[in-house]
């Protein structure tokens, strides 16, 4: 699962070489404080969504 989201966050050739060098990023997120994890992991709340309202 790891390899298919580092995948979707570059190509297949760069995820396929960290998977095969067994340095395939997590799914948890950069390992540093909260706040700077929430922030560079981007605002996925409900409510952010509803702000992004397409023109009827």
């Amino acid at each position: 699962m790891a390899t298919l989201a580092d995948e979707c966050a570059t190509d297949w050739y760069q995820a396929r070489r960290r998977a095969h060098a067994g340095t395939t990023p997590g799914l948890t997120g950069p390992n540093i404080s909260p706040w700077h994890r929430a922030w560079a992991l981007g605002d996925r709340s409900p409510r952010s969504r509803r702000q992004h309202r397409r023109w009827p």
